[in-house]
């Protein structure tokens, strides 16, 4: 209709044709961004309630498996060793085992943003207003992601291999590397 509409306006003054065709493109901005407006956002879904804890850095809350954003943790079966005494360590079962004492007593709120390869949901959670992977890092329980933008989880990663806390008693491989030899 666009077509016929602008055929039929060519012997129009050149200032009226371009006015015409400035009309017809604004409908259609109007229109993509009215259907933008309808579209369903990418939904973030909340999940709350007592946490079990499956590894150093996921947790399972009604049967969904969360995985904590901004942060990676030794691997259950991962070891470190202590550099003091050359000893080796189940770092990783210990990491779960930390965070099972302290997240399992009380109530966590996770706010999910997608789900990760193995289909478990990523999400930035809380123990009433403390940052679960912030409490991670920062008691020397796991290192920042890699990619992630997390200044804080940063910090208190910072802050815990300063004080020599956790796994920054030992050497240890990064969990990503771990991971690609297993």
């Amino acid at each position: 209709m666009r077509v016929s509409v602008y055929v039929a306006l060519t012997n129009v003054a050149p200032f009226f044709r371009i006015a015409i065709f400035y009309a017809g493109a604004m409908h259609t901005l109007a229109l993509i961004a009215f259907l933008v407006l309808l579209a369903p956002a990418a939904s973030a879904e909340t999940i709350d309630g007592s946490a079990s804890v499956i590894d150093g850095d996921t947790i399972e809350i009604h049967g969904e498996r969360i995985r904590i954003t901004d942060l990676d943790a030794p691997e259950l079966n991962q070891t470190c060793l202590l550099r003091d005494a050359g000893t080796e360590w189940p770092c990783g079962k210990v990491a779960a085992s930390m965070l099972s004492e302290w997240i399992t007593r009380y109530p966590v709120t996770c706010e999910t943003r997608g789900t990760d390869n193995a289909g478990r949901w990523l999400a930035r959670c809380n123990v009433y207003t403390i940052d679960v992977a912030t409490w991670i890092g920062g008691n020397g329980w796991g290192v920042p992601n890699q990619d992630c933008r997390c200044e804080a989880v940063r910090a208190w990663v910072a802050f815990a291999r300063a004080k020599g806390m956790g796994i920054w008693t030992s050497d240890f491989v990064m969990p990503w590397v771990w991971r690609t030899t297993q």
